[in-house]
C-alpha cells in the first residue's frame, strides 16, 4: 500500500528532530560484550557475553522509563544506606584479563552532590550490607571494605594525593586499585569538571594493555569526557584486570560506604567492550548520540522542504 505523501513528509520531519533527542544509537563495535540499553526501557543485557545473571536490577526507588533510561531519584543518600538508589549489573562482567572499555551516557538533572559521588563502581566488597541483606542477583551492598580492589568512576573529587603517591587534579576521575598493588591510580579530568553538576555527560574509561615485540607489557588508563581524552595514567605492573575481582558491578553507589549516591541522574546506556577503543572510535560513539546542532538544523530544514513539496503534490 502506498503511503500518502503528506505522511512521508511528517515522518521525515519527526525523524529529523528525533535524531537530536539523544536517543540511543547502538554501538557497531564487535567487541561489545555487555550492553544495557536503558533508554529503550529495558534492563536486559544484549551484549555478546550476556546471561540471565547480567540483566540489570533496580534497587531502592531506582526506575526505568523508555526515552529517559535508568533513573536514580533525589535526594542523595550514603552508599551504605538502605535508601540509596542504585542499579546492579551482576558479578564478573569485566574481562578477566587484557583490555577493557567502559562507556556510558548520563544526564545529571539533580543539584550538586559533593566529592566522591560515584557514577559507577566495580569492586570486590565481600561483606553484606546494613542489616545483613544481600541483593537478589548475588551482588552485595557496599560496606566500605574492598580489600583494596575497585575500578570506580567519581563524578567529583578534590585535588589530592592517592595511594601510589600520584598527585591528581580536581574534577572527575576513574580510579583503579587491584590486588597487585592495593593502591589507587587515576586518570582524571584535565581541568576541574565536576559531573555532579547538572548536565549530560558521555563518559569512556579505556584500559589499554599492549605488548611490544620483546614481550614487555604496558597498561594505560584513559578517561574520555564527551569524546575528548583527559589526563591519562600509565599503570604500575600489578595494576591489571588479571589481578582484579569485580564481584559487584553497580551504577550510582560507591565501594566506600560513606560516599553519596549519584542521585538525580538518568543512565541512557551502559556498555562494556573487551578491547580498548581508539580515540577515533570513542569520538564516533559520542557523535552518534550527540549530532552537531547545525546538522540537526539542516535535517529539519530539509524535512520541512519535503513536507511542503508533498503538500503541493497533494494540491495538484
Amino acid at each position: 500500500m502506498k503511503v500518502p505523501s503528506t505522511t512521508v513528509g511528517v515522518s521525515i520531519l519527526a525523524a529529523a528532530f528525533a535524531v537530536g533527542s539523544a536517543a540511543v544509537v547502538q554501538s557497531a563495535h564487535a567487541a561489545l560484550i555487555h550492553n544495557w540499553d536503558f533508554a529503550s526501557g529495558s534492563l536486559t543485557d544484549t551484549g555478546t557475553m550476556a546471561s540471565s545473571t547480567t540483566n540489570a536490577v533496580l534497587y531502592n526507588g531506582a526506575t526505568i522509563t523508555a526515552g529517559s533510561g535508568a533513573t536514580l531519584p533525589t535526594p542523595a543518600a550514603a552508599s551504605d544506606n538502605k535508601s540509596a538508589a542504585f542499579v546492579s549489573l551482576g558479578s564478573y562482567v569485566l574481562p578477566a584479563s587484557g583490555s577493557v572499555t567502559i562507556e556510558t551516557y548520563v544526564d545529571h538533572f539533580g543539584p550538586g552532590i559533593g566529592y566522591f559521588t560515584p557514577v559507577y563502581s566495580f569492586n570486590n566488597d565481600l561483606k553484606t550490607g546494613p542489616g545483613g541483606q544481600t541483593s537478589s542477583n548475588g551482588t552485595y551492598w557496599p560496606s566500605g571494605s574492598t580489600s583494596g580492589q575497585y575500578l570506580q568512576f567519581a563524578a567529583s573529587q578534590p585535588a589530592r594525593t592517592v595511594g601510589t603517591g600520584d598527585v591528581v587534579g580536581a574534577g572527575s576521575s576513574i580510579g583503579f586499585a587491584t590486588a597487585g598493588t592495593a593502591s589507587e591510580q587515576q586518570s582524571y579530568s584535565s581541568s576541574p569538571v565536576y559531573l555532579d553538576q547538572p548536565g549530560k555527560y558521555f563518559i569512556d574509561a579505556v584500559l589499554n594493555s599492549s605488548t611490544d615485540s620483546s614481550g614487555n607489557v604496558t597498561r594505560t588508563l584513559t578517561y574520555y569526557l564527551n569524546g575528548v581524552a583527559q589526563t591519562p595514567v600509565t599503570l604500575a605492573a600489578g595494576q591489571s584486570l588479571s589481578n582484579f575481582t569485580d564481584l559487584n558491578s553497580v551504577l550510582g553507589i560507591s565501594a566506600f560506604g560513606g560516599d553519596p549516591n549519584y542521585a538525580g541522574t538518568s543512565y541512557s546506556f551502559f556498555r562494556i567492550y573487551n578491547t580498548a577503543l581508539s580515540a577515533s572510535q570513542v569520538a564516533a560513539d559520542y557523535a552518534a548520540v550527540t549530532p552537531e546542532p547545525a546538522s540537526i538544523g539542516l535535517m529539519a530544514v530539509g524535512a520541512v522542504g519535503l513536507l511542503v513539496l508533498s503538500r503541493r503534490r497533494v494540491r495538484n
